[in-house]
């Protein structure tokens, strides 16, 4: 009977332990977090076809840093918006590190109402971006290398699409 007392108590004490445990608070990979701003680049002449940006170069205004360095040339970039401010202004740099060709400068502003969405207990907040807008500042005289730009959606909330055509 001893034994059988010592059993179950063992068995008791073993179950509490393990009823009190909980899974743990993991965000899984396929969650939507902050989206990036996706872009992609058009050929000007050819409306229809992607044309590649060479040695590109984004510095956001104000920052020592650059924050997106190419010396490969692609038709696609993410990049992201402040998530605590309505607007931010990038210096786009085409031939920035090509050897013997002066670099080209375009500024580019954007615009936005950040919004805050509580995703779940483990992954926390997302913010997303309603109202978005996007302006080219004319400067250098008319010659720009971003000749056109087209907006795919205002309110950028995932980053399966791409949200702005740059055209060049």
């Amino acid at each position: 009977m001893k034994r059988f007392v010592s059993y179950f108590f063992s068995i008791l004490v073993f179950s509490m332990l393990f009823s009190a445990c909980q899974r743990d608070d993991i965000c899984p990979e396929t969650t939507q977090t902050t989206p990036l701003l996706n872009i992609k680049f058009f050929n000007i002449e050819n409306p229809g076809f992607a044309k590649n940006v060479n040695n590109l170069n984004i510095k956001a205004v104000g920052q020592d840093s650059s924050y997106f360095k190419s010396s490969v040339n692609s038709a696609n970039i993410s990049i992201p918006l402040k998530t605590n401010s309505q607007n931010l202004t990038y210096y786009f740099t085409l031939n920035s590190d090509t050897e013997g060709v002066t670099p080209n400068t375009d500024t580019l502003k954007f615009s936005y109402v950040p919004q805050d969405l509580y995703t779940n207990r483990a992954c926390g907040y997302r913010v997303v971006f309603n109202g978005f807008q996007a302006f080219v500042i004319q400067e250098n005289n008319n010659k720009n290398w971003i000749k056109n730009i087209s907006l795919k959606t205002t309110n950028i909330t995932h980053e399966d699409t791409t949200h702005l055509y740059i055209y060049h």
